[in-house]
């Protein structure tokens, strides 16, 4: 209690200009949806660190609201998003994800505010999504991202579409705190991140992309300048806690993907220079479909995926890995879905086992579940630190 009376009070103008949306969405005509879920994060064992807990809870809001202009042509969309954590301080937060302009040419769109962006086709691993920062304390399976100022123009053509993004202002990662699980033995301190760039989190970064569909083929080509999203971390000895460094980068992206009946085949490559250093990553592989196994509506579909870097855990968690997944469908009324993932590390002969199922109790309440087993870790490996953080994830999510 005391922890939600402390993110009332620290945000409570956010809170008042959220309630006074919902309080004149109505009068002007603003489409609004409506997330509310309740969460419980379970353990199996207990934390060495006797301020971590076995079980947490948190109650999870995000709110979408959109509003079209009189002209048709342009739109306002507010999309924020909130986390009331029972235990870990530093897990209750509050985020804009999206709030833009958004303005439609005949062959042109220009988007200007806050923005997501996503890039890539692969399940597990995501090389070239370089646009959002990764919300950690959401996951650390990096699916979840913060809202990016940018200003962002689409052009389209007859050979493809461009986008070009401007972005002004750099987002650090946070991560959890003390009384938080999946996290370092050391706190990891955003407040005191180092930068490589003079202008520390304000320099200015740009980014295009080009796409295009060829038949059956999906291509997209991406080149990235900025601050690197992921961190090196530096360990502070006077102060005892990691300190996050953020590099500048230059990427190069390929992203592909392609669909021959029941095979799609998809592949990401990125070249990074960082700290005059070059970084090539590769990851990629296929999904094949058994639609209506054993005669049922029931669709499979059977996932190998493989990722590899040349700078070995410098970067990213995932250098040498060979990754196997299952996607079951089950075609019902309420969209049950899961989808199960076991990844091993050829290079530290450790493997990781997670889960993810969801399914609508009815129109309008959907349960979720997540887990993760991280079997045996080798004692280099980046995930080492996790070992004895198997845990299961329950929600259920009210939509109004």
């Amino acid at each position: 209690m005391l922890h939600f009376l402390g993110f009332m009070m620290n945000n409570y103008l956010r809170l008042i200009a959220l309630f006074f949306l919902f309080s004149i969405s109505a009068i002007y005509g603003v489409e609004q949806q409506i997330d509310l879920g309740f969460e419980t994060r379970v353990f199996n064992t207990d934390s060495n660190d006797y301020k971590q807990k076995r079980s947490d809870s948190a109650a999870v809001l995000k709110v979408e609201f959109v509003h079209h202009l009189d002209n048709g042509l342009d739109s306002i969309t507010f999309i924020p998003f909130a986390r009331f954590q029972l235990y870990d301080e530093e897990r209750t937060h509050f985020d804009i994800r999206e709030l833009y302009w958004e303005s439609l040419g005949d062959n042109w769109e220009l988007k200007v505010g806050i923005g997501q962006e996503y890039w890539g086709v692969t399940e597990f691993v995501h090389l070239v999504n370089a646009i959002n920062q990764v919300d950690m304390l959401e996951g650390i399976d990096e699916e979840d991202r913060l809202g990016e100022l940018m200003i962002k123009y689409t052009q389209l053509s007859s050979i493809g579409q461009f986008d070009f993004f401007l972005l002004p202002f750099f987002r650090p990662r946070e991560y959890p705190g003390v009384e938080g699980r999946l996290r370092t033995p050391f706190l990891i301190d955003s407040n005191d991140s180092l930068y490589e760039s003079s202008r520390n989190e304000r320099k200015i970064e740009a980014a295009v992309r080009y796409s295009q569909t060829f038949n059956n083929v999906d291509l997209g080509l991406s080149l990235f300048h900025g601050t690197q999203r992921d961190a090196q971390f530096k360990f502070n000895k006077v102060k005892n806690k990691i300190i996050p460094y953020y590099a500048k980068s230059t990427q190069l992206g390929v992203d592909l993907q392609m669909a021959i009946k029941e095979w799609l085949i998809k592949a990401e490559f990125v070249g990074r220079r960082i700290d005059t250093i070059e970084h090539l990553a590769l990851t990629g592989g296929f999904e094949y479909s058994f639609i209506g196994i054993m005669e049922t509506e029931f669709d499979l579909g059977l996932i190998v995926e493989g990722a590899w870097q040349n700078k070995r855990d410098r970067y990213s968690a995932f250098s040498d890995e060979i990754i196997f997944g299952q996607r079951l469908a089950f075609n019902n009324e309420l969209g049950s879905e899961l989808l199960f993932g076991y990844i091993y590390d050829i290079h530290h002969n450790s493997s990781v086992l997670s889960l993810e199922a969801s399914s609508r109790v009815n129109n309008s309440i959907k349960l979720s579940v997540e887990g993760r087993i991280f079997q045996k870790i080798g004692n280099n490996d980046p995930f080492k630190t996790f070992e004895d953080e198997d845990h299961l994830n329950l929600e259920l999510t009210w939509y109004f």
